[in-house]
């Protein structure tokens, strides 16, 4: 799958077009910094990959270090 433009993907994609909406209204109210709203991304991710950890699987060449 090709990663779509950001631009075309605003356009095209409306969840992502109300995401993108609701944020830049939040910072023309001045409620937050873009700087703010990016660090408040990344906190969002983070802690959603603490509460939904993956499995990690291991191979037995993994566990071996590369000899099976």
């Amino acid at each position: 799958m090709t990663k779509m433009p950001i631009r075309d993907r605003y356009f095209n994609d409306p969840m992502f077009h109300n995401l993108v909406d609701m944020m830049q209204a939040m910072i023309h109210r001045a409620d937050f910094t873009p700087t703010e709203m990016r660090e408040a991304a990344m906190l969002a991710q983070i802690i959603y990959e603490e509460r939904n950890p993956r499995p990690v699987v291991f191979s037995r060449a993994d566990i071996l270090g590369g000899k099976v």
